[in-house]
Parts: C-alpha cells; structure tokens; sequence
C-alpha cells in the first residue's frame, strides 16, 4: 500500500513529528526510507545527515506509527467504500474519516453511521414515517409534532432523536474535546466475596484480594492516574474480581457539555424542560432527548473511551519499561570480557536451586558450542550435608577446571549459596555469580530447548539455562517467552503480540548494535539482525553448514532470501572476522568500503597501506587525531562529517569486534563475580544495611534482589540522591531495610536507599571483592544530587540528562 499519495499524508506528517517532537521535514524523510523498505537500525547509524541525527526511540516510534497509519487507511477506505454503497458518503462523511489518524478516532467517526444495534432504536423504526419525523426535528426541519393518542408513540420519537444525537458529526467533536475526557473520575470499592454453592464465602481474607486494598476506598481523576494504578485496577477488577469499579462526570462538566450541544443543534441554552408530559414543540423534543442522550449514551461513551485511553497510556509505558529494562539486561556483558584473560577452555557450572527436588548441577565447556561435561543432583539440610556436597563439589570444579559457578536466585538459592560458597573458598581460581532464573523453568519445557538439548532431563536444561546466561546474556535471553522474564510492569496482562512485537525491537537493536557474525552465531540470534527475518536466517545456517564458512560479506548475496533491500539494511551489522575483506569485521558498511580504504590511504600517506593492520591500532588513532578534516575531506571529495563517522568507526576500540569483547563491555553493567554471597544468605531484621542487585525496575519503585526469597522494594520515594537518576538492571545497590511484613508464606521487604551513590558491578576480581565488598569502578556509577541542589538555580531547569 503506497501511503505516500494518500491525500492526509502530510496532515499525518505533522501529527506524527508533534508526537516524536521532531521536525516536519526530518519526520517525512524517515517515514519515506521506513516506507521503501529500510530498517531503523539501518537508517539511524547509516542515513544519520538525512533524518537529522534522530536516535532510535524515536526512529521506532515513527516506524510504529506507520505501521498504525497503513491499517487506519486500510480499514478507513473499506468503510467508505462500503457507506458509498449504502448512499451515505457524502463530502462532509470523507472530511470527518479523513480527519482521524488512529484507530478510536475511525471507530467514533464510523459509529455515526453504522446501524444501531439497540432494539429500542429498531422497535421504533418500525413504526410507519417515525424515522423521517426525528430525523427533521434533529436537522431543524421539523418545527412541531403532531399530537397523536399513544403513549409509545412518543416515547419511540425520543430515543430515535436521542440516538440521532448521541452519533451524531456534532456530538463526535465534542466528545474529542480533552476537557470532556478528562473530567472522569473513577471510583473503586472492595467487591464482596461471592460464596460456594454452601453459602461460605470464598477469598474474603487471600493473599490475592489483599494485594489490592490500597484500592477498596479510592477516588481519582482519571486523568491523574499513573500507569500502575490503571494496570492495577484492571487487574484487580476483571482478573482477581476484587474490585468494584465505577465511573462518574461531574455535574458541572455535565452541564457544560448539554450547553454545547444545545448550541450546536440549535436549541437556546436558557431553555427550561417542559413540563409537559409529551412535548411538541421541536425545541422541547431536542432539549429533552438532549438531556436523556447525555445521560443514557453520551456519558457511558465518554466515560469508556476515557478509560480506554488511559489503559492505553499505561500499557504503553508499561511496554516501554519492559523495553528499557530488556535492553539493559541483554547489554550486560558476556562472561569472556568480564574474565581477564579468559580462560581456555571456558568452563561453567550452573546451579538450578530447589528444596524437595534437591538442587541440580550441570558442568558446561562453553569454549565454542555449550558441552555438557557433568549433571549431578544434591541435598543438604543441615551444616553437616552442607560440607559433604561442598567437599564433592570442590573435587568437580578442580577435575574440570571450573572458572565460574552460576546459582540461580530461585527457591532454595540461601541453601545452594552455602554450598558454593564453601565449595571455592579453597580454590583461589574459582568465582560464583547469583543469576536470575527468571523464565527458565518455561524455558526447560519449550520445544527449542527439546530440540537443543534432546538427551537432557527436563529438570537439568534449566541449570543450563542459567549457565549460559552468565555466559552470554543476549544469546540466551532471547530463548525465554517476553512475560517470563520477570521485568517490566503487569507485563502478563499486555497482549502477548504487542511484547512480541516490542521484545523484536528491542533485540533488533541489541543486536545490531552488537553485531553478529556470520561464520558463529546461531539462527535464532541472525534472525533478530536487521534485515534478516528467520527464513533468511535458516538460509544463512543453511549455507553454512553446506559450503563452509563465509570469506566475505558479499558472498550472502548468494543466499536464498538475500536481495538488495535485505542486504542493505543487514550488511553493516553482520561480522566476518578474519576474512577475505578486512573491513568486514567492522561497523562501516560495504557502500562505505571505497570511501573507508581512501580514508585510510590518506591519513597513512601511504597508497598500498594494510588496512587489516590499520584497524583499531594506536597508529591510525594517533593519525586522525592530527589529520585535517576540511582539507581532507576536499582532497577526497567526500562529506566532512561522514569522514569523521568512518574514522571513528576504524578507531575506536568501542567499535571492535574481537574474540573476547564488544560494545556490551563498555555499555552494560557487567555480572559481580565474588568469592562468598553478596549479601550472606540469612534472615533479615529492619535497620539491616545490605548490598543488593536491581532485578527489576518499574514506575513506581526498583525490586532488588537482597537474598530474600522475594525480590525486595525499593519505593521511588526513597531513591534518596538517585531520585532523578534512577537505577539501572543488573546494578548493585547500598540498600537499608525499612519494614518486613509477612505475606503468606514469603515476606514484604521495603528498603531505602542506604548511599549517596550506587555501589558499582565488580568489573575486576581483585581483593576488595575477595573480602565480600563489591567494586566501585563501574563507568556507569553517577553522581549524587548536590547538597545545595535545593537551593540552586538549576533546580528551575528540566533535566535532560540521562
């Protein structure tokens, strides 16, 4: 569908570049090479003159937007194709539908002619010329009724001129009015248990119907409700059924809104109801079906697309924080750029904690493909098993050179933690890391996992799991369904197609900013690369297997699936390292080749320079940091700043994609590695300082994981010197315990933020970490709120910072 001759295409340019807030001209630009075909990864790092430096929040967006945009001109010109037919599509129909960008504006648009489904409406209609006689008192034709002896008779005229109005164009536009929507409030009440069949009452006093007494007494403007209390309420409401939900306009807003619509047909506004029993004077009938349409229908249609949009708004930023967060945990940094120099081979052991099913232990080489090395399953109960398995684990970490044990943060972790913890105290090579284990239960049953691991027991692919997700979180994260991962907010009641779709950006953009290489990484991983889908993903494997590895980036060109669109949006984000064209190991894309080797030419003053030697090296930084971009870009014929774009691309180390690092080293917030549990497993008491890691991070608070059995709150009230910086997943933080309650059979822990500033991931195994305390050097740390922020001038000024 070509959008682009669509006569609302540029109305819909500037709806959109307001909701981007970016330029009319830069948002049409972005829109056009989204709508021939390109990828946003793909046109943010490579057409970044053409859409005016935008990043990639806001290239998904308009990208989103379009995709909308298609199915509202879609399903726009079905319905006036079928209003045609019916003869009811006239100039002012095709302003009103040409008028709407979103969906619940073409719904409300539509709803003033379709037929009406009440049976009310349609009992009237079938009295012989009624119809005609509302449909003149409605347009003014019509200036008094004539008597007639039945009851009914008049009581059908008023709801066919009730309904007339309620759908009417007039009232549509006033309903868009944000006044009206906004005036909503809402009110929720504790919803009585229903009974059995014997009469007992069922849930009075669960955990379940608990969870929402802060709503059984609550009243709010719909508009001040913030995302979670939308998402709570629904949930409490149509999933728990613990709350009683109402919705109400005031009386003011009430008035005001009849006002205009009296204006608006024509009616005075300073008009008393008749007191007639059954009015005939057109005024009265409009007046009165007015005040009934307003009551009946008007109020409800309001109310439910005011709720609606509020729903709307919150799933959107619940999406949006799982989309935050997702990206965060699959920047964390693989195991070989934590360890320095990696070991060779890379052997992990993964610890799945459990209680009456004991706890299973998988030994993994993870050098190339993961091998299974050992499975074994251990109990302990009392300090005496504790020493026996950590004796029995200690003898398997040194018969198999282990480097890292992996202990899953699930039930039983303060037990498995023990064991660990004893277990490398006598083997000074040997580190343990807490990993969250969210997800991978559904991961240890899926089919994927049947097909990776056929000769393993459901009960050992989940120590697995949690092994490879130390050793590298992007490729294993992606395995898990989006709702399991335990990130986000209400992120089970958001349709699963719209996680999807957001958990496909993401990766998309993970993963392009990453890299992946061609010759190594699996099907699942190429096909959330930009441009490649899983057919082409499959083809690539496929030819892989088939003709040995790839020598160089052109050679995709000869995969089934392949084409030119496809190859231009993927080829910059593919990795061939150690192939036939050295600049395939880079970020530069292969329409940049000529323009990169030119480059390197004339910084080097050396027409047959090396360019394999070149890359990343301190000679050619030295190089371009002396080099006189004006006069070289003039020599060259080439623009200034894509010069300085390439240069930097051949330079800096960020950009390098070697055997044992990439970007997530330098962006992400790189797991702890410690030689005893952060914190010691134990109970807890309040005023207890502990360091914990972020798990989670929603809109009203941060759950850190402490070593209770539950992840902890950290309420955004209490972030203390981070309230404006916020928290970052996988970080380690110096929290103090508030308050523990008892819930069921675990425990609600609420903290505060202990530190003027976060404690920072252990980036290097050193002593400090040895003795329990994590390191502070992580480059993503941030600094404290002054002291005199209060009183400074730049508390006036919007924070921008990220």
């Amino acid at each position: 569908m070509n959008i682009i001759n669509d006569p609302v295409f540029p109305k819909f340019i500037e709806y959109i570049a307001d909701k981007a807030r970016v330029k009319t001209s830069i948002a049409q630009r972005a829109i056009e090479l989204l709508h021939d075909g390109a990828t946003v990864p793909f046109i943010v790092r490579y057409r970044q003159q053409q859409i005016g430096g935008i990043n990639s929040d806001a290239a998904y967006l308009l990208d989103r937007e379009l995709g909308s945009f298609r199915a509202v001109v879609k399903t726009r010109n079905t319905r006036l194709d079928k209003l045609k037919k019916d003869g009811k599509c006239s100039e002012d129909v095709t302003r009103l539908f040409m008028s709407c960008f979103t969906m619940d504006e073409l719904d409300e648009a539509y709803s003033v002619y379709k037929e009406s489904t009440s049976t009310k409406v349609q009992r009237a209609k079938e009295i012989p010329g009624l119809e005609d006689i509302a449909c003149g008192v409605v347009a003014n034709t019509v200036s008094k009724v004539a008597p007639h002896q039945s009851d009914e008779y008049y009581e059908c005229l008023g709801w066919l001129v009730a309904d007339q109005v309620a759908h009417s164009e007039e009232t549509v536009r006033l309903m868009r009015q944000p006044w009206i929507t906004q005036s909503v409030q809402i009110t929720c009440t504790e919803k009585k248990a229903t009974g059995d069949k014997k009469g007992t009452d069922v849930g009075d006093t669960s955990n379940e119907r608990m969870k929402y007494r802060d709503y059984f007494s609550f009243s709010k403007s719909v508009k001040y409700l913030s995302a979670h209390q939308v998402l709570a309420i629904r949930r409490g409401k149509d999933s728990a059924g613990a709350l009683t939900v109402r919705f109400s306009i005031p009386d003011r807003d009430v008035q005001r809104f009849e006002t205009s619509l009296r204006h608006a047909f024509g009616v005075p506004p300073s008009l008393a109801v008749s007191s007639e029993k059954h009015p005939l004077r057109r005024h009265h009938i409009v007046a009165a079906c007015i005040a009934d349409a307003v009551k009946r229908i008007i109020s409800p249609m309001i109310t439910r697309a005011a709720w609606r949009e509020a729903i709307q708004r919150a799933e959107e930023n619940a999406v949006q924080l799982f989309s935050s967060n997702l990206k965060s945990l699959l920047l964390t940094p693989p195991l070989r750029s934590v360890l320095t120099p990696p070991p060779s081979p890379l052997v992990v052991c993964g610890v799945d904690p459990g209680l009456k099913q004991g706890h299973k232990l998988v030994i993994l080489d993870c050098s190339a493909e993961p091998r299974v090395l050992h499975r074994e399953k251990f109990i302990c109960f009392d300090s005496k098993q504790v020493e026996l398995v950590a004796d029995k684990l200690r003898t398997l970490c040194s018969k198999f050179s282990v480097s890292v044990l992996a202990v899953g943060n699930g039930v039983g972790r303060r037990e498995a933690q023990l064991v660990c913890d004893a277990a490398v105290q006598d083997l000074p090579g040997v580190r343990s890391a807490l990993v969250s284990e969210a997800g991978a239960s559904v991961y240890s049953v899926s089919s994927l996992a049947q097909e990776e691991y056929p000769e393993e027991e459901v009960t050992y692919r989940g120590a697995i799991s949690i092994a490879l997700r130390l050793v590298d979180p992007l490729c294993e994260m992606v395995k898990v369904p989006p709702a399991s991962l335990g990130i986000g907010m209400y992120q089970h009641d958001i349709k699963e197609k719209v996680l999807e779709k957001r958990l496909g950006a993401v990766l998309e953009e993970v993963v392009s900013e990453v890299g992946a290489d061609v010759n190594t990484a699996s099907e699942h991983i190429l096909s959330y690369a930009s441009g490649i889908g899983r057919a082409q993903a499959k083809a690539i494997v496929q030819h892989r297997v088939a003709n040995g590895p790839f020598s160089s980036l052109e050679d995709l060109k000869s995969v089934r699936g392949i084409g030119k669109i496809a190859f231009q949006n993927s080829a910059g984000f593919l990795r061939i390292l150690g192939g036939s064209e050295p600049l395939d190991g880079t970020i530069v894309h292969p329409e940049m080749y000529d323009c990169a080797r030119s480059l390197l030419r004339a910084v080097c003053n050396n027409s047959n320079a090396n360019v394999r030697s070149l890359l990343f090296s301190e000679s050619l930084r030295r190089a371009l940091e002396s080099c006189n971009w004006s006069l070289l870009a003039s020599s060259l014929r080439e623009d200034v700043d894509q010069l300085r774009t390439i240069g930097r691309w051949l330079s800096d180390p960020i950009y390098s994609s070697t055997a044992h690092s990439d970007v997530r080293g330098i962006r992400g917030v790189p797991p702890q590695l410690l030689r005893r549990s952060i914190p010691p497993p134990g109970n807890f008491a309040v005023g207890d300082e502990v360091v914990g890691t972020v798990r989670n991070i929603t809109s009203f608070g941060t759950f850190v994981d402490i070593g209770a059995e539950d992840d902890a709150l950290l309420h955004k009230s209490k972030y203390g010197a981070r309230a404006i910086t916020g928290f970052v997943i996988g970080e380690s933080v110096n929290v103090k315990i508030l308050s523990i309650e008892r819930a069921g059979k675990g425990q609600k822990i609420a903290l505060t933020n202990a530190d003027t500033t976060a404690v920072g991931s252990a980036r290097n195994i050193d002593s400090s970490v040895s003795d329990g305390a994590a390191s502070t050097g992580n480059k993503r740390d941030l600094q404290p709120v002054p002291a005199d922020y209060k009183n400074s001038k730049r508390k006036r000024l919007k924070y921008s910072g990220t």
